[in-house]
């Protein structure tokens, strides 16, 4: 699996979010990335403290999980 470098390249590219160590208040939250070269499909990992809590693909370079996630720290 590729790690995304994530490196804006050109304007009016959208920041990744959430960024790391961003707070936020929406549930669930909409997961965003630039898109990467030649890639067709992604998958969107949220994991918290090491154990997956949800996972989904998409085409798109956006993503919104299917489920709330409770209040708590989490990585992607």
């Amino acid at each position: 699996m590729k790690q995304l470098k994530q490196i804006r390249n050109a304007g009016g590219q959208v920041f990744p979010s959430p960024r790391a160590g961003e707070e936020m208040f929406e549930s669930p939250p909409t997961f965003c990335f630039l898109y990467e070269g030649d890639i067709r499909e992604y998958t969107v990992t949220v994991r918290q403290e090491e154990r997956i809590v949800w996972e989904g693909v998409t085409e798109k370079n956006f993503i919104n999980p299917d489920m709330i996630l409770p209040p708590g720290e989490y990585e992607w």
